[in-house]
């Protein structure tokens, strides 16, 4: 199992992996990582290996760590139309849509090389680029504290400034917003009558129950999408 200097053999090595391989397809996610990641202490240099550590984070749902193993195999020269795709998976997850629109299309370019072998793959990369392509136009902010005559000229600039070159959209998240007055509720409107001028949409995600409450008494709920 080991070699003269101690460390583990390519072959067993190879073992491992081949077991790695095995727990992933039963669905053993973490036994996949564990095993992948001992693997990865002794021969960091091997591609494939990064690639299915990739696989296994992402099954895990932990899609940062698997997006640094998928780049981390493409650095070490696997030019592999699957990987592109997951990073394009993974890119889409974390909100970074320019970036998944030319991983995906990346991928494409790989996969057109082989179409009859890759042409589930060529289909899927295809359908969540068109989403990702409609993501990217869309920006994601946070409003916390407070939105009223103090800060509403400054907030209302700031958002504008967002719907420029292809942004369309704005998802806007209140969660941490505690208070919202008139001149806030003005300057949403605002926002969002200049994102239906350029095609796009507003969204207002997540309010607290005041808040929400503020919204349906003044009767913008019926011009403004909230998503509570």
């Amino acid at each position: 199992m080991t070699s003269e200097h101690g460390t583990f053999s390519q072959e067993a090595l190879n073992t491992m992996y081949l077991l790695a391989l095995r727990c992933y397809q039963s669905q053993a996610y973490e036994q996949s990582r564990q095993l992948l990641e001992f693997i990865l202490r002794h021969e960091p240099a091997q591609a494939a290996f990064h690639a299915a550590m990739g696989k296994a984070l992402h099954a895990l749902g932990r899609h940062e760590q698997a997006l640094g193993a998928y780049l981390r195999a493409v650095r070490l020269g696997l030019p592999d139309a699957d990987v592109h795709f997951h990073i394009g998976q993974c890119l889409i997850f974390l909100h970074r849509h320019q970036a998944a629109c030319e991983a995906l299309q990346h991928s494409l370019q790989l996969a057109r090389l082989q179409p009859a072998r890759h042409a589930e793959l060529i289909a899927q990369a295809q359908q969540l680029l068109a989403v990702a392509l409609v993501q990217s136009r869309k920006r994601y902010v946070r409003l916390t504290d407070r939105l009223d005559a103090s800060n509403a000229e400054t907030r209302q600039q700031e958002l504008l400034g967002l719907l420029e070159g292809q942004v369309h959209s704005l998802n806007i998240n209140l969660a941490e917003l505690d208070y919202l007055s008139s001149a806030g509720l003005r300057v949403l409107v605002i926002v969002t009558k200049a994102s239906r001028v350029r095609g796009g949409r507003v969204v207002l995600a997540a309010p607290k129950p005041a808040i929400l409450k503020t919204l349906k008494t003044s009767g913008f709920d019926q011009f403004l999408e909230i998503h509570a």
